[in-house]
């Protein structure tokens, strides 16, 4: 075998040899490329990657094994890119050096994305260290053209929690910062592995909501982010996804809900669901079903075509130390407000020991003898309601900061489980704070603070 031309780059490589040597030779004289490109990031093959050839005018997708042919090439010099979402992600490109092929051969080309710590590497240096090892990289796009957006300003917040014997548990805020650069990426380094955090993108008068991060031990991670170029953009799109449970089986009757967008559905017999009037860009999908953990998570939503997602609702299971959940339940009633709500304000406050002293079998056994509070029955299930004005019987119920719009009887007790509440505070009318006061001055409202964990996949 005689090999015609050899060409290697840190990720890829081609090599060309004689078809005589075990390909049927053509008669024109032509020649082909056989390929495979492969994810070492996620540990699979790379499938659905567009594959470009200098000189040549058709593009190539490779296949579920990451494989491509191309036949029928004549002699010459070529190089070959790779484009995917994969890759735009983690901000690199991947191609070949040029690579001769001559007549009546084949040249065998192997592309591979760079592993995990190479990737580190290339983004951090040496800024890493023993103790935050790992990084978070990303897009932000413009979700109607998926051009990318530079200058957005990106932030990452989180509490790291330590718990000892001497010092108790210790809770320490960390919030860094970026911005992407002309291709619309970004990356955070020297971070925790265990961190759990929310990630926000700024673009002038425009923010993302703060979605849900969590390394989960991984040395990268990474999100892409979508945020529309005019703040005033009224653009709104559609989402359509199944609900299922970790062993595949549908859930009916199961709450999806967009918060910032006021939509909200409940999933068929097969799970689907269907939600229209979304906003643009990155948003936080939640769903919810009795006896089951919350899920929530970011999608990305255009206007151009229906964003499909998949939830899965995972069994509630307590895996922390009692003193850790402790801790990050205060936590996260701190960076909601919670606690200084309950120092300066006039309302009723329960924390989770309030409401594991009460035991309810549902939210509204929480809110039964609670001053200002009415608890009734209509067709259809339990109705909450105020007490000082008769002429007023509205209700306005925000969850984890977003007002649940469009509840009826019964609702509030098949959305929400009391085992997923860490907090709950009740003003009666006109009693409520004024960030929540924007929804009906003249409504009780109930503002309900829960932890949520994201199993959201695009």
């Amino acid at each position: 075998m005689r090999a015609l031309a050899l060409a290697c780059c840190c990720a890829c490589c081609a090599v060309a040899i004689p078809l005589e040597s075990g390909l049927t030779q053509s008669s024109e004289r032509k020649s082909r490329i056989l390929g495979v490109v492969s994810d070492s990031v996620n540990e699979s093959p790379l499938r659905n990657a567009e594959v470009v050839v200098s000189g040549l005018a058709p593009t190539f997708i490779t296949d579920s094994l990451g494989r491509f042919t191309i036949d029928s090439v004549p002699p010459g010099r070529y190089q070959i890119g790779v484009f995917h979402p994969v890759l735009e992600s983690l901000g690199i490109t991947l191609a070949t050096n040029s690579f001769v092929v001559g007549p009546d051969s084949a040249a065998i080309v192997r592309l591979s994305v760079p592993s995990v710590s190479t990737l580190v590497h290339r983004y951090c240096g040496s800024k890493q260290t023993p103790s935050t090892p790992s990084s978070f990289a990303g897009l932000v796009l413009d979700p109607e053209s998926d051009a990318p957006i530079a200058g957005a300003k990106v932030s990452l917040s989180w509490t790291q929690i330590a718990v000892s014997k001497e010092s108790g548990v210790v809770r320490t805020p960390h919030e860094v910062h970026t911005e992407t650069n002309s291709a619309g990426f970004f990356k955070l380094c020297a971070l925790p592995s265990d961190l759990e955090g929310t990630l926000q993108v700024t673009q002038g008068n425009a923010s993302t909501p703060e979605v849900p991060v969590t390394m989960r031990g991984a040395l990268l991670a990474f999100q892409t982010m979508s945020i529309p170029t005019k703040a005033e953009s009224l653009a709104t799109g559609v989402v359509t996804g199944h609900v299922f449970l970790e062993n595949g089986q549908p859930v009916a009757g199961a709450r999806v809900q967009i918060p910032v967008s006021g939509v909200s559905t409940v999933t068929r017999e097969d799970g689907t669901f269907r939600l229209t009037g979304v906003q643009t860009g990155t948003q936080v999908l939640i769903a919810m079903n009795l006896g089951f953990a919350t899920a929530s998570g970011p999608i990305n939503v255009t206007a151009r075509e229906p964003t499909d997602v998949v939830v899965t609702l995972a069994p509630k299971v307590n895996i922390l130390d009692p003193v850790l959940i402790t801790a990050r339940r205060d936590v996260a009633l701190e960076k909601a407000g919670f606690n200084s709500r309950k120092r300066n304000l006039h309302g009723y406050f329960m924390t989770r020991e309030d409401i594991d002293r009460r035991k309810p079998n549902n939210i509204s056994d929480m809110l039964r003898n609670i001053p200002g509070v009415t608890v009734s029955y209509q067709r259809g299930g339990v109705v909450i309601s105020g007490r000082r004005a008769a002429r007023t019987t509205c209700t306005s119920v925000i969850i984890d900061g977003f007002e649940w719009r469009g509840l009826q009887a019964g609702d509030l007790d098949n959305v929400v489980n009391p085992d997923d509440v860490i907090g709950l505070e009740v003003y009666e009318e006109y009693d409520a704070p004024a960030q929540y006061n924007r929804y009906d001055s003249g409504c009780l409202t109930l503002i309900i603070w829960r932890q949520a964990r994201s199993k959201v996949r695009n």
